[in-house]
């Protein structure tokens, strides 16, 4: 009987053993799997950051590139009125410096 208790108790010990080895290792696995998890977490906050930022510089180029092409526009325009406005005076560039020169 004592040897039936010593035995039951080896038993119990191993199984003990055997359970406390097995939560170790599954704690091992799920606090790799959190790291590789958070590593994964973090590279995709990265790249949206990265797509976000891309995405913004291009919005600011083609709105650059807007305003650029606006200040041409009207830069045109200006021209075309100075050259409309000197063409309307040439006549009378003209005669006032025929006038001042008899």
């Amino acid at each position: 009987m004592a040897n039936q208790a010593v035995e039951s108790i080896r038993h119990a010990e191993l199984k003990a053993q055997e359970m406390e080895h097995q939560a170790s290792v599954r704690a091992e696995e799920i606090i790799r799997s959190a790291k590789e998890r958070a590593l994964n977490l973090a590279k995709d906050a990265s790249s949206k950051a990265k797509e976000q930022l891309q995405a913004r510089m291009e919005e600011e180029g083609r709105q650059e590139e807007a305003v650029m092409q606006l200040s041409m526009q009207q830069a045109d325009q200006e021209i075309i009125t100075l050259r409309s406005l000197a063409q309307e005076r040439e006549p009378q560039v003209i005669q006032t410096v025929l006038n001042e020169l008899v």
